[in-house]
């Protein structure tokens, strides 16, 4: 069997017939350990699935590398395992390892150490002195030398005459809790002769039967017990028992808590070939848009309801992007823009070129940049710097030799779109040459030199010769 070089052979374990092969097999207890000022600090290791003796284990402080297993300024334990810093002053500000051998393999735990702040720490995140922070239900402060003090909250509750006070599950406080009873199917129909049920919902308390009450409106009557209607063993539901024009009315429950009471409303009516929805009724063969559906009211009030369809044919330079909030997709024309088209420039400074992506979102790696003349991808050229998003390209330092056009090009589900750039210095500052002679004598018929001498180092010059015709 072959073991490398850090993992140590394992005895096997009750039950196996061969050893296995451990790596990691010593580790760091306290890996990021933060010593008060003039304390001592300890470094603990803890060696796995071995025994090791003293003589087996090193320690080291890493910057430099030194071992450091008997120097005066520590301690170490019997076992060799834990490491004691006398004294924590900044000059023990370090990373440590253990080293432990055994059959000839070694293997180490490391440790980050560090002064103990003023800070405070709690679940992770660490708080100045003086800082407050709420803590579940209590609030807490960071004092010096690092210790949280924390009270509990005060509540501090005055509910209205018609507001419970309740406490939520995971609240610290109670609340004050209005309209704590609704009516669940507040707008009912019921077919004629059929029974009708009206439901009431009591929100953050419990409630029994003797604390709700039933009543008709016109005239108002407490029907809770009439013998034309039927009330459940939690009082919450009330039943007409057969519809007719004469139960068509107005109901309400009234429910009473601790002294205060609040209630939900019903507006009673007989179903009819309607369809409502959304408090609007609509007669059989109505057609009306509902979100993403198209419904229609058939026979017996029933509202039928179908997805709509969508006809989308996007074009090759087009994207297919569904906004929020619409039904269906949308195609998105010139979905990538330049921001700085002709951005300004400086010689010697450097220039930015911004491309924008309207309407979806794209990873780095979906965009690419162009020096147009030639045309030539220098997404990746050295002398040009691509943010991380990848939608800006910057010229590090502006020169002659960086006028160009340039372009993003963007790719997105197939589909491609671009932004171009056109890149230049302002016209005073691209004179690289001179002319010798100002001026030139000829003899017609005869050649004629005209000299110009460069202004600024370049491998390659592009010289245009105008002449103007009426000299």
């Amino acid at each position: 069997k072959q073991w490398y070089q850090r993992r140590v052979a394992i005895t096997a374990g009750e039950g196996d017939c061969c050893p296995t092969c451990q790596a990691n097999w010593v580790e760091a207890v306290n890996p990021n350990p933060a010593g008060p000022f003039g304390e001592p600090l300890e470094l603990t290791c803890r060696v796995n699935g071995v025994d090791v003796k003293k003589g087996d284990i090193r320690w080291f402080k890493l910057q430099p590398l030194k071992d450091i297993t008997n120097w005066k300024s520590y301690s170490v334990s019997d076992d060799g395992l834990t490491f004691t810093i006398l004294k924590m002053d900044a000059k023990m500000v370090n990373n440590y390892k253990c080293v432990v051998t055994k059959d000839g393999k070694t293997s180490e735990g490391n440790f980050e150490v560090s002064l103990q702040t003023d800070q405070c720490e709690d679940a992770g995140k660490l708080f100045n002195v003086g800082d407050n922070f709420e803590k579940g239900c209590q609030t807490c402060t960071c004092t010096a030398g690092g210790v949280l003090e924390c009270e509990d909250k005060e509540c501090d509750v005055d509910c209205g005459d018609d507001e419970l006070e309740i406490t939520n599950e995971g609240d610290c406080c109670p609340t004050c809790q209005a309209n704590w009873v609704e009516a669940v199917n507040p707008n009912p129909a019921g077919p004629f002769g059929e029974p009708l049920e009206l439901t009431c919902r009591v929100n953050g308390v419990d409630v029994k039967k003797g604390d709700i009450r039933w009543f008709k409106l016109q005239p108002l009557k407490d029907i809770t017990n009439w013998k034309s209607y039927s009330v459940s063993d939690d009082g919450l539901t009330f039943t007409i028992l057969k519809m007719d024009a004469k139960m068509v009315n107005n109901y309400k429950c009234v429910v009473t808590k601790d002294g205060k009471t609040s209630e939900g409303n019903f507006e009673v009516s007989l179903q009819t070939d309607q369809c409502e929805d959304a408090g609007k009724l609509f007669n059989v063969g109505d057609n009306f848009e509902k979100g993403c559906q198209t419904c229609t009211c058939t026979a017996g009030g029933v509202l039928e309801c179908e997805d709509k369809e969508c006809d989308v044919d996007c074009g090759d330079d087009e994207l297919e992007i569904t906004n929020e909030g619409d039904c269906c997709p949308t195609c998105l024309a010139n979905w990538v823009e330049a921001v700085n088209p002709t951005p300004d420039t400086v010689n010697g400074q450097p220039v930015e070129l911004t491309c924008r992506v309207n309407g979806v979102e794209v990873k780095k790696g979906a965009v690419k940049w162009f020096k147009l003349e030639p045309l030539k991808d220098i997404t990746k050229w050295k002398m040009y710097d691509v943010s991380d998003d990848g939608l800006t390209l910057t010229i590090p330092k502006m020169e002659a030799r960086m006028e160009n056009g340039y372009k993003c090009v963007v790719t997105k589900n197939g589909k491609t779109a671009e932004g171009t750039f056109e890149v230049a210095l302002p016209d005073e500052e691209i004179d690289l040459v001179e002319a010798v002679e100002d001026k030139v004598a000829f003899v017609e018929g005869g050649k004629v030199v005209l000299r110009c001498k460069k202004l600024e180092k370049r491998k390659k010059y592009r010289l245009r010769l105008c002449v103007d015709t009426t000299a």
